[in-house]
């Protein structure tokens, strides 16, 4: 009886765990699906940053075509569309809606002034500016909070916070952005 409750035990926590891996996978985006950047995303090499550093590497402009690579749970790989580069994000699969849209009209770039598509092109923001635009524009912030990285957040938990903090560079240099009424209301850098 005792080996009977152990094998039960032990195919009940096997199911366990491969039911939360399946669930986990069902998140992520699929090898060969097509997207758009819902924001300017920054690179070096050919990493792109869980967070956006505003003076390291290059771009990847917001609303450029993209196609899955492959994904793990925790990098997803996409190639530039017409372009034979592969890029690799460092973030949690079931969160890559942060980074990618299935439709252009979902980031609202048709709906935004002229003054911020400007800024967005320049990865600038300024106060005022809405929430959604300046993450079009400035993509994932490090930190949401005092010690709270957005690694692995949600688009929903990264919208919920007031404060923003973006590595400025490698020297530990940083801009703070604090909204009310989901706008702008300050931008410090120190």
């Amino acid at each position: 009886m005792k080996k009977f409750v152990s094998v039960m035990t032990c195919l009940l926590c096997a199911l366990f765990v491969f039911s939360n891996v399946s669930f986990a996978a069902e998140g992520a985006p699929i090898k060969g699906e097509k997207f758009i950047t819902r924001t300017n995303l920054k690179y070096k090499g050919r990493i792109v940053y869980f967070h956006n550093m505003s003076k390291e590497g290059g771009i990847i402009p917001v609303g450029t075509p993209v196609t899955i690579k492959g994904t793990s749970g925790k990098t997803i790989s996409f190639r530039i569309e017409g372009s034979e580069k592969t890029y690799k994000i460092t973030d949690l699969c079931n969160v890559y809606s942060k980074y990618f849209v299935n439709n252009k009209n979902e980031i609202g770039l048709q709906d935004m002034r002229d003054k911020a598509k400007t800024a967005i092109k320049d990865m600038e923001i300024y106060e005022g500016m809405p929430k959604n635009e300046v993450f079009v524009s400035k993509g994932c912030p490090a930190y949401i909070g005092i010690g709270e990285k957005s690694w692995g957040k949600t688009l929903e938990e990264l919208m919920a916070s007031n404060t923003w903090y973006y590595n400025l560079d490698t020297r530990r240099r940083e801009m703070i952005v604090n909204f009310k009424n989901d706008k702008v209301s300050n931008i410090t850098n120190r």
